[in-house]
């Protein structure tokens, strides 16, 4: 009798400890696939070539880079360390294009480089890499987005020189085609690297100092209108030694004049310059 008890109270706490086995594990899987649903629901599925959003990019950055002179070396590290700050600062499915200045802008209407950011990994919580690999995503970042695009930026600052530096009409090329008539959730961003001296045979800056007023009221204004629905602007201005009659604060003002008061850029973001010497 006594032994049937035994077994009767052994049987009964193997089965308690069971039961706590089961609610154990249960907790867990469910844990684990609330993590999962959690971590499903927010991945963005990404286009194989691009890696942009199927749905569209969150944003857009573009870097225009006036291959119309050449650059020092001193002048390539300094625009090379201010690109890699701007590339840093592109949001997580922000696309990234590339245009280049040059002679003829009617053949740079499609972009040298155009990709957006995947993401290195670094914005995965210890919860979230518990389905996802962040080694993975930083090596796919690494390998086809920042790798093509440092083999672009080399490139596009090797030495070149040209009679024709055609500023406005790529601005103008840069506004229809990179950026988007709707709003996105982290808006636009233009870039230009660049001595800003126009020259072309309808205007350029090397025939008259610019001056606002006459420049509003003319054909060529007319022509190269563009609106940049508040995108914001950063000017990495190349200082050029022959040119420091034309470069001038009076040069910088007309430049600001045309972004904040003409193209309706942002001027949220008061001092656009950077000062490429």
């Amino acid at each position: 009798m006594a032994r049937t008890s035994y077994l009767r109270r052994k049987k009964k706490s193997e089965d308690i400890k069971g039961y706590i086995i089961i609610f154990i594990s249960g907790i867990v899987l469910l844990c684990l696939f609330g993590i999962y649903f959690f971590v499903s629901k927010n991945t963005v599925v990404l286009t194989k070539d691009t890696l942009c959003p199927v749905n569209g990019p969150h944003g857009h950055t573009v870097f225009l880079i006036d291959r119309t002179d050449t650059y020092s070396k001193i002048q390539i590290a300094q625009i090379e360390k201010y690109l890699a700050q701007f590339q840093n600062e592109i949001p997580k499915h922000n696309e990234l294009s590339i245009y280049d200045i040059n002679s003829d802008p009617d053949n740079s209407l499609t972009p040298v480089f155009k990709m957006c950011n995947p993401g290195d990994g670094s914005d995965i919580d210890n919860w979230q890499s518990l389905a996802t690999n962040k080694n993975q995503i930083k090596q796919k970042y690494e390998e086809k987005f920042e790798s093509k695009l440092r083999n672009t930026l080399d490139n596009m600052l090797l030495p070149n020189t040209e009679n024709i530096s055609p500023i406005f009409e790529m601005i103008k090329v840069v506004a229809i085609k990179a950026f988007p008539l709707t709003k996105t959730k982290n808006g636009n961003h233009l870039i230009i690297i660049s001595d800003m001296l126009h020259n072309s045979s309808d205007y350029s800056h090397y025939q008259s100092a610019p001056d606002i007023n006459s420049f509003k009221n003319s054909n060529f204004h007319k022509k190269n209108h563009v609106d940049l629905m508040k995108a914001k602007i950063n000017i990495l201005y190349v200082l050029r030694a022959t040119s420091a009659n034309l470069q001038t604060n009076n040069h910088k003002n007309f430049w600001a004049s045309v972004f904040f008061d003409i193209f309706n850029a942002n001027k949220k973001f008061a001092d656009p310059f950077i000062i490429i010497n």
